[in-house]
């Protein structure tokens, strides 16, 4: 197999590159080293794939060939088993049980539902007043999230689910946050000070 080429530049700055400045870096190096290359992350030596068709083909074609060691990023937060963080045969078993949920009747339901929530989100702008586009996606998404995944409208029990993914939401938001994500040394449980004291 041949060899993929990829930065020599030391692991913790590639980290750190990720971290500040993803696009630019991912960019940089998608021009400096072809289509497929190599970074150290959080995770170890990882392939990035920037080629539309090559990534075509990873989505499409059903093999164990490839992993998804990024998972491994997020898993404080989605948990050990979240379909996310799944792979091979036990992430297409779970996703077949999840699949009737996004076809037909059901996704023409939740169409309607996002349509309705982000009218309902938009009549509480200003016209002519700037807003910070990101905190309205932020609301519209986690609505949606908290209506269509875990069917939570009107209930204390909405408010505290939402309060727990706004904060882990906003905790990427930051490159300094973010950091505690990238780095498994720094996802350390100092009490209320940390993520994993809650």
């Amino acid at each position: 197999m041949k060899s993929i080429k990829g930065s020599k530049t030391p692991p913790l700055f590639q980290r750190l590159q990720l971290l500040l400045a993803p696009l630019n870096i991912l960019e940089s190096y998608a021009k400096k080293y072809g289509d497929i290359f190599t970074m150290i992350t959080s995770t170890g030596k990882t392939v990035f794939v920037s080629s539309p068709q090559t990534l075509q083909d990873i989505l499409t074609k059903d093999n164990n060939k490839y992993e998804t060691p990024g998972s491994k990023v997020i898993q404080s937060m989605i948990g050990e088993y979240s379909i996310f963080g799944l792979e091979g045969d036990r992430h297409r078993r779970e996703r077949k049980l999840l699949m009737p949920s996004f076809h037909g009747d059901r996704m023409r339901s939740y169409g309607e539902l996002i349509c309705n929530i982000t009218k309902e989100a938009a009549s509480n702008l200003t016209e002519g007043k700037t807003f910070i586009a990101r905190k309205l996606m932020q609301k519209i998404t986690m609505q949606v999230i908290l209506q269509t995944v875990f069917g939570l409208y009107d209930s204390p029990r909405l408010s505290q689910i939402r309060s727990m993914l706004v904060y882990w939401s906003d905790l990427t938001a930051s490159p300094l946050r973010a950091s505690l994500l990238f780095f498994p040394w720094l996802q350390k449980d100092l009490g209320p000070w940390s993520p994993w004291g809650k």
